[in-house]
């Protein structure tokens, strides 16, 4: 049994309920899956949800069953009502792969120094963390779907899709591309900068990021949280992310920036990404 603040899940093995079940292979996008979740949550139940997560359908390209799992997590964060989840598998060892993927809490910080910029790796969610400007993993379309994008839509008002919808009507929006709207009722921030990363290529991500800290620069921002960039969708490992990541600053710094900016945070959404990602750092940089 997991505790999410008042809410539980159970991890069971099996083919999961026949009826009265949420599952995972009924929708086509992990916006669709959001948003069934919210629903049914939103109707008390004397009993615990049934959530199925079988093989997606194979239109849904935003979809896995480790994506589901973290969405729902993110879903269960800020409930009204205590809940408790059955979440049905096919295999123990999956089930052992979604209970190692679980956020840990907040509190493990890594930092160090690159040019005049600190550089933090916290255990988080990119949405929670206080920074001046948070970067969000989207696409060239400029639509909020799921993982990071979509935990940014639901904890954001209505007017942000709408403003991201506006931008891409007025230009056309390449790979690395990074666009800045108003943090639309984000707490913790004052913008949000849309990253154009679905695509895996480390130098789209060198790019994305290198947009995002000149961005920072240009509008006097003085820290910039932001996730692993195209590990999601992009299948970028996170070690190509961290060495894209040391890419990016090396440049910044080495351009002299003398401005504004003087922290970058990168959120870790589990421990193992965590410790993956300050391991491979010391590995390439050595401190």
């Amino acid at each position: 049994m997991v505790e999410l603040g008042a809410n539980r899940i159970e991890l069971l093995v099996g083919p999961g309920p026949d009826r009265d079940a949420v599952r995972l292979s009924r929708y086509p996008s992990a916006r669709a899956f959001i948003e069934a979740l919210h629903q049914v949550f939103a109707t008390p139940t004397p009993g615990a949800v049934e959530l199925v997560l079988d093989v997606p359908r194979r239109d849904a390209r935003d979809l896995s069953i480790p994506v589901a799992f973290r969405i729902l997590v993110g879903v269960l964060s800020a409930p009204e009502q205590a809940l408790l989840v059955r979440v049905h598998v096919p295999s123990a060892e999956l089930l052992g792969h979604l209970e190692r993927s679980l956020p840990p809490g907040p509190g493990r910080i890594w930092k160090t120094t690159v040019g005049r910029i600190e550089l933090e790796f916290v255990i988080g969610d990119v949405t929670r963390l206080e920074a001046e400007a948070i970067v969000n993993a989207s696409n060239t379309t400029l639509t909020l779907g799921g993982g990071v994008s979509g935990s940014i839509h639901d904890a954001a008002a209505q007017g942000l899709q709408q403003e991201m919808h506006r931008i891409a009507a007025r230009r056309e929006i390449a790979p690395g591309d990074v666009v800045m709207t108003e943090s639309h009722g984000l707490p913790n921030t004052k913008r949000i900068l849309h990253a154009a990363t679905t695509t895996g290529d480390p130098a789209i991500v060198v790019r994305a990021i290198e947009a995002a800290l000149a961005l920072c620069e240009q509008h006097h921002l003085a820290s910039l949280a932001l996730p692993a960039l195209a590990t999601g969708t992009g299948d970028l490992s996170l070690e190509q992310f961290v060495e894209s990541l040391h890419v990016a600053l090396a440049r910044h710094a080495a351009r002299g920036h003398a401005g504004s900016l003087s922290r970058v945070r990168v959120a870790a959404w589990t421990r193992d990404a965590f410790d993956r990602m300050v391991g491979h750092w010391l590995r390439v940089v050595g401190d």
